[in-house]
């Protein structure tokens, strides 16, 4: 038994905060935040709220309470088994798992598993509430790309309608009328595709939410962010004593130091003794290993940052530039000073602007959050 759970917690923190929130304030919000119109639920959320939602009635929350439920009945069974086994003789070479019985190891073993699923509760809450994040945002963002779109549509109706009296009026060329269609074809090509997004984004966080059937969103937290304080360097040793996989790899190491201490009494030709012996190196070595592992995946989501900050910074940069490049080139074609199809490219590459700029805010945004969860329990 004591080797089928080493195991089961040792992959389960090799593959591994908010706090989890109350249910009656859970419907006390939803009371607040669902309006209904022409028979469709319209949700008003803050990130904070959707968060709240996801949490609810949450199968993997549940599958966690169940698992401390049996680890405590575990625990129980141990104490009882340890009392049976106390007038029991022990012969070293035949019986040796006695040992463990009696000395209370697998009391000990349950209490520190009871103890870890706390933090893994903590854990999976992060991870719902990261995940969330992810969703509630990137909808956010879709819906700004779909504006960005129409606001290119605008532009290229407004062109072609331009360059249209200008061909009625001998002008132009038949040639710059079509580039300006085509510029609207593929305007209207673009809001469709962003559409498709937008609905696609908007599925994804119903799912996320619990909630079936059609509704309508109302997401009122924006794609912006605070400034940054984060410090790898003070993090990542704060972030090391709370973490739920470091947690897991300090008890799996503690409990093989315990067993490999016990087997020391035994002939060092035994194979329970050399069985020990290899499980002590390898949690030891995963131990140390896991925290180099977790110190730079840290490092690297902190970079994460920095580098999202600076893309977005030159993005913003970019789309000002942009911006009036096509105004000034607006200017030149009502002039008579370039054709229609410079002016064209200029509205596209404002677009484009527009659309890297608003995939910035939205990477810069992420990062953040990831690196916030990342210097706590982990996600």
């Amino acid at each position: 038994m004591k080797r089928i759970i080493s195991a089961l917690i040792m992959i389960s923190m090799m593959f591994s905060v908010f706090p989890s929130f109350a249910q009656d304030d859970t419907d006390v919000y939803m009371q607040n935040a669902v309006n209904i119109e022409q028979g469709r639920e319209i949700y008003t959320l803050s990130l904070e709220e959707a968060i709240a939602m996801s949490t609810r009635d949450n199968s993997e929350l549940a599958v966690c309470d169940i698992n401390k439920q049996n680890l405590e009945k575990q625990l129980k069974d141990a104490r009882l088994t340890q009392r049976d086994a106390k007038n029991i003789p022990i012969y070293m070479n035949q019986n040796f798992e006695l040992v463990y019985v009696k000395n209370g190891y697998y009391i000990n073993m349950y209490k520190k598993y009871i103890e870890l699923s706390a933090y893994e509760r903590k854990k999976i809450e992060a991870t719902i509430a990261y995940d969330t994040t992810h969703k509630y945002y990137t909808y956010k963002n879709a819906l700004s790309l779909l504006e960005t779109a129409k606001n290119g549509l605008e532009r290229a109706k407004s062109n072609l309608d331009i360059i249209s009296q200008k061909f009625n009026l001998g002008m132009c060329t038949q040639l710059e009328v079509t580039n300006a269609q085509i510029s609207v074809s593929e305007c209207e090509a673009n809001i469709i595709k962003c559409q498709q997004n937008a609905e696609l984004c908007k599925e994804s966080l119903k799912i996320r939410l619990n909630i079936d059937g059609d509704c309508e969103f109302n997401l009122t937290d924006d794609v912006m962010v605070n400034e940054f304080s984060g410090d790898a360097v003070t993090d990542i040793p704060k972030a090391l004593e709370q973490r739920y996989d470091v947690k897991a790899l300090t008890i799996a190491a503690q409990l093989s130091q315990e067993y490999f201490e016990a087997t020391k009494s035994l002939d060092t030709d035994s194979t329970i003794y050399f069985s020990a012996y290899t499980e002590y190196i390898e949690s030891t070595h995963n131990y140390n290993n896991g925290i180099k592992n977790i110190s730079l995946a840290i490092k690297s989501a902190y970079y994460d940052v920095i580098n999202a900050q600076n893309a977005s910074k030159i993005a913003k940069s970019k789309l000002e530039f942009t911006q009036n490049q096509y105004e000034v080139s607006k200017l030149q074609f009502e002039m008579g000073m370039i054709t229609n199809f410079i002016l064209s490219a200029k509205s596209d590459e404002l677009t484009a602007a527009e659309i890297a700029y608003t995939n910035a805010l939205l990477t810069e945004k992420l990062a953040v959050e990831n690196y916030n969860y990342q210097i706590m329990i982990g996600i």
